[in-house]
């Protein structure tokens, strides 16, 4: 392995725009630690389509969760590592309109081969909205 910084970190310090997958959901980085995986973000969900009775859909919801929780570990990772989700667990504890959310993601732990992760996705009023848990499997990225 030759170390170096995980490409992530081109996302952490505005070198490289977000990936296509994820532009919609309008991520913006508040705070990111490559020591402890700890992730501050902030989701401009303002614009965000909504359901019959005005509220953010489930997806965007877990979908907010999932890049967090996918991000947190990548932030310790050396730039030969990946981390796909294998497993997300989303509890929803209360609707929302769109709204500024902010999302924080933690690495609980990791292993050679598996990152457990938690994450919080509060509204403008700090309000919890939904919580996730989610393990990533830890591979090396195929040789270029």
């Amino acid at each position: 392995m030759s170390g170096g910084r995980h490409g992530v970190w081109e996302f952490v310090e505005g070198r490289r725009g977000f990936p296509d997958d994820v532009k919609h959901l309008k991520p913006r980085i508040l705070r990111a630690d490559a020591s402890s995986g700890d992730l501050l973000l902030e989701y401009d969900g303002r614009g965000f389509p909504t359901n019959i009775p005005g509220a953010v859909g489930g997806g965007y919801i877990a979908a907010m969760l999932d890049f967090a929780a996918s991000l947190s570990p990548a932030l310790t990772y050396s730039k030969e590592k990946y981390g796909p989700t294998v497993q997300l667990t989303v509890n929803f504890m209360r609707g929302t309109g769109p709204d500024l959310f902010l999302c924080k993601a933690r690495t609980v732990t990791m292993t050679r081969t598996m990152a457990f992760v938690e994450a919080e996705l509060m509204n403008s009023n700090n309000d919890m909205l939904a919580s996730a848990t989610a393990i990533q499997r830890i591979l090396a990225t195929a040789a270029t």
